[in-house]
């Protein structure tokens, strides 16, 4: 009996030295992976052709203030910037569905272009890696148990791409030289404390509906209808979000806490709660 069972303790040691070394080689390569999509973005940009100033005639007042406020005087335009994230994400229903999470995502100002590379904590020691983004005019989205089994990969939709974009815009907070006019970017007043951004990328147009707080910082954005993914079909979902803890990164004044939510039969939905731990512009005027 004794030798059984010290058999049976070593496959059991090797099965498990095995699974951890399968992890190991598959986290590799999600890692390899997202070093050659980030390669890709940043090859892929360029500086910008000029930009509108804040005082630009015919911008709304509201987003004056706000890009006055936000940019240091006479700064260059932001090329690329790498945030790193940490928060909680929902993976299920309730409190308890909600998993901890940490990413880091690039931005690439222009053209437009996003890489957000995640870990959320399902269970113990088997985190699931998500890698979503937007590239050239398409969207992408992989999931992936401990990096090594594929749970989710989305079609490269046109809705995809065009939910890309979305997010892209209104991620643009964080990257607020990004909001400047001009680049496909421009500006519709609403009313006093509110303002649309639509953005054009080739075929593709967004729009964005910025709020602002009387000091003229962003403190929530919306979207009517944005393609909710649901068992295969985008349906048009309002998708919002609130934006709060403003402070001066690199001299840009951005949001440094947020959550966002779908709106479904009128009830809003969280699913993403984060805060900036940590971001990094690069521009003619600040090096990488």
């Amino acid at each position: 009996m004794g030798r059984v069972l010290t058999v049976g303790l070593a496959l059991a040691a090797l099965v498990v030295a095995l699974a951890v070394a399968a992890v190991l080689v598959a986290t590799a390569g999600w890692d390899r992976a997202t070093t050659r999509l980030r390669a890709r973005l940043e090859a892929g940009g360029r500086r910008p052709a000029p930009l509108g100033a804040p005082d630009a005639t015919g911008l709304p007042a509201v987003v004056r203030r706000y890009l006055e406020r936000s940019l240091p005087p006479g700064a260059a335009p932001i090329l690329m910037a790498t945030i790193r994230q940490e928060g909680t994400f929902q993976m299920g229903k309730g409190e308890a569905g909600w998993r901890r999470f940490h990413a880091t995502q690039h931005v690439r100002a222009y053209p437009p272009g996003f890489l957000w590379d995640a870990s959320i904590e399902m269970m113990p020691l088997i985190p699931v890696r998500v890698r979503d983004g937007y590239f050239d005019g398409a969207g992408m989205m992989k999931g992936a148990m401990a990096a090594l089994v594929t749970v989710v990969e989305a079609e490269p939709t046109r809705e995809l791409a065009e939910g890309a974009l979305y997010r892209y815009l209104a991620e643009a907070v964080w990257v607020p030289s990004r909001l400047l006019p001009g680049e496909g970017l421009t500006w519709e007043a609403v009313d006093d404390s509110t303002a649309e951004a639509t953005l054009r990328e080739g075929e593709s147009e967004v729009s964005v509906l910025f709020g602002f707080d009387a000091s003229g910082d962003i403190v929530s954005m919306h979207v009517p209808e944005r393609g909710r993914e649901v068992d295969g079909v985008y349906l048009p979902t309002p998708w919002t979000g609130r934006l709060w803890d403003h402070q001066d990164v690199d001299g840009y004044r951005i949001p440094l806490q947020g959550e966002v939510a779908w709106v479904v039969d009128g009830v809003e939905v969280p699913y993403w709660r984060g805060r900036m731990a940590s971001v990094a512009y690069r521009n003619s005027t600040i090096p990488s």
